[in-house]
């Protein structure tokens, strides 16, 4: 019988046969497509309401989805305000506070408050991404209250007197960057940073009403870039919040899934009605929102645009279009000087703010120093204050006891159809003496092909798939001296590893703490996070369609699955699904995901989180107690920061240090 010959063929063009694109794009367009038909469904959904009485529905409907985005709902009964000091300047006074929502979760804030006769309107003011935090407001701040409002500014996580600093006082993570170390690993509670940012917005305004000064009913919020994100959401949430002015923040993902940080990110985004077109629809209509846009902006402005048509609909819906506005400059990203006049200007028409109008080129003169305004300028004062936000997050989060069953069935059944026959194709042959060194493609899913290295012995006992994080090309020495201990070897690159990895739009990245926690890994975490699916859970299909191809073309032979790093959990996964594997040998992995909130900040990409596996009880040791695997062997594990430990025996009584 003559043997098949096999055609030489290059893993990108058939990625362009197959999905229509480069395949450096596959992965990022797979999961955009998803994020799409979600967009499609919430324009149907909102397209079919005609009522007032659909409109409360479906408002009451996305309010409940935001506070379980969230993690929980907002208490103020908790509130504690704190005062630190005072600084009179000629036409104002500032108060340094420090509020408290948790135990051990304080909050260094400013309020500026104008000379005159109270009460005056309020304004909150929330910073942007940067590392300076509250001191980036300053001329903002200083711009409102000689224009007769109490302004309010405060540090986020990451940011101002809560930057990330070692020992020494150094800054050592952006701001964006901050929020993912922190965010990311309170996704495995179900929980989303917001319930930092958003709630501590929230209480910012507790903490205005609490000055005695401020009249309630006449409260905004305005910010640029995530503070704008910040200023939508918060209004959205807080009803006490009459006007809401975000800049260069409000886009969809209609024509595009921005891969943005932690806060900006829900889990499900989209499906649960969380864009910003939802959101300004139900959340914040009838309400006053002034959308503040660049034309040059990091994101498309048709997308801008798109939030303003849908929701004015709605506006008119409640015969008040005259509440939404949208004012578009040809700038580039930022909060512009005259963009801040004409938000001053629209405060000022809602709130009959009479005051006499100061200019904003006076405001220099009156600008304070931004040492003097450090609330806790000392060393003992920021040591017992600012505590690291992963442990204060675990000390004040509710978690459950009982483990919760649906979570892992509900993997389950996601994962067995990918237990079935897959496609694969054989696409070069290298003879190496005895053994046949080949590549191969291999589809789990219709839109995703993943390229894999398949090393053919003349004699074989076993097969042996190995899986880690580096392109499988890069492991040529040790693939062959598996497959000359009799092996058939496949190392494939799952999806966003190797081959299929995104695009680097920023491969000089500016330090290793940016790369590591808003490079590559966090992009894809985010992107799959937004379409409502765990990246964990989406390798285990790849490795689940290897077996499964692996199990046909190999009759009889035992599976053994060996993956390191960040692949170790998506290999447990596909084990708890699939009993073909024989034999799981994990290594180099993080054997618990509770580590990662004990000690410093966790070392680990944003995909090798699991979302919502504590929430559900669960740890990766219950994970692995979970696996059909016939013999399992646990080499080298370690905790969150890395440091390897002891566990107990694994299920061959052995020692996993």
């Amino acid at each position: 019988m003559k043997e098949k010959i096999v055609k030489i063929q290059r893993y990108r063009d058939i990625v362009r046969d197959f999905c229509g694109c480069e395949y450096d794009m596959m992965v990022k367009n797979f999961y955009q497509k998803i994020g799409r038909n979600f967009v499609c469904e919430r324009e149907k959904i909102r397209n079919s309401i005609k009522t007032i009485g659909q409109w409360k529905s479906e408002k009451n409907r996305i309010r409940k989805n935001l506070i379980e985005a969230i993690g929980s709902d907002y208490s103020a009964k908790n509130l504690k305000i704190l005062e630190k000091g005072e600084i009179k300047k000629r036409c104002f006074k500032i108060k340094k506070i420090i509020f408290s929502l948790h135990k051990d979760h304080w909050v260094p804030c400013l309020i500026y408050i104008p000379q005159g006769k109270p009460p005056f309107p309020g304004i909150l003011l929330p910073a942007g991404h940067n590392i300076e935090g509250k001191f980036a407001c300053i001329d903002l701040a200083v711009f409102f209250v000689l224009n007769g409002y109490v302004a309010i500014t405060y540090d986020f996580v990451g940011q101002g007197e809560r930057a990330l600093k070692d020992k020494d006082g150094s800054v050592y993570a952006f701001s964006s960057t901050a929020h993912n170390i922190n965010g990311v690993p309170m996704t495995l509670y179900n929980y989303n940073l917001n319930w930092f940012t958003i709630y501590e917005s929230v209480a910012a305004v507790d903490v205005l009403r609490s000055t005695g000064v401020v009249d309630m009913s006449r409260i905004g919020i305005t910010g640029a870039s995530g503070g704008g994100t910040n200023s939508f959401y918060t209004a959205a949430f807080d009803e006490r919040i009459s006007a809401v002015a975000p800049a260069a923040a409000v886009h969809s993902f209609k024509y595009n899934l921005y891969m943005d940080d932690s806060e900006q990110s829900f889990f499900n985004h989209i499906k649960m009605g969380l864009d910003y077109p939802d959101v300004a629809s139900f959340l914040i209509a009838p309400r006053h929102l002034f959308i503040i846009a660049n034309s040059q902006d990091i994101w498309d402005i048709e997308g801008t645009e798109y939030v303003y048509r849908e929701a004015k609909r709605f506006y008119s819906l409640h015969h008040c279009e005259d509440r939404i506005k949208i004012a578009i400059s040809d700038k580039t990203h930022g909060y512009h000087p005259q963009q801040k006049k004409d938000v001053l200007s629209w405060f000022n028409k809602i709130f009959n703010n009479e005051k006499e109008y100061v200019p904003f080129e006076e405001i220099r003169k009156e600008l304070p120093s931004e040492k003097s305004l450090t609330v806790l300028s000392e060393r003992k004062d920021q040591k017992f204050y600012l505590k690291n936000p992963l442990e204060v997050f675990k000390k004040n989060v509710n978690v459950k006891k009982k483990q919760d069953c649906r979570y892992i069935n509900s993997i389950k059944k996601e994962l067995v159809p990918f237990t079935e026959e897959k496609f694969y194709r054989i696409i070069d042959v290298f003879p190496a003496g005895n053994i046949r060194y080949c590549r191969m493609v291999f589809s789990p899913e219709k839109g995703i092909v993943l390229p894999a290295e398949l090393i053919l012995p003349e004699k074989s006992e076993r097969v042996l798939i190995l899986l880690d994080e580096t392109p499988r090309t890069h492991h040529v020495y040790e693939d062959f001296r598996y497959a000359y201990d009799g092996n058939i070897v496949i190392r494939p690159d799952l999806r966003g590893f190797g081959e299929t990895g995104f695009r680097d739009d920023w491969p000089d990245i500016e330090n290793w703490c940016q790369n590591i926690f808003s490079g590559k890994n966090f992009k894809l975490f985010i992107l799959c996070h937004l379409a409502g699916k765990r990246i964990v859970v989406e390798r285990a299909k790849d490795i689940l369609a290897l077996v499964s191809i692996s199990a046909r073309l190999y009759r009889g032979k035992k599976i053994c699955v060996h993956a390191k790093g960040i692949t170790a959990i998506s290999a447990v996964l596909a084990s708890i699904a699939d009993r073909r594997i024989n034999k799981l040998v994990l290594e180099k992995f993080l054997y618990s995901y509770r580590s990662v909130f004990e000690k410093g900040y966790p070392l680990w990409k944003a995909d090798a989180y699991l979302q919502g596996v504590l929430g559900a009880g669960f740890d990766i040791e219950d994970l692995v107690s979970m696996s059909r695997a016939g013999k399992i062997l646990l080499k080298q594990a370690t905790d969150g920061l890395m440091k390897p430990v002891v566990i107990k025996k694994d299920r061959n009584g052995k020692s996993a240090s």
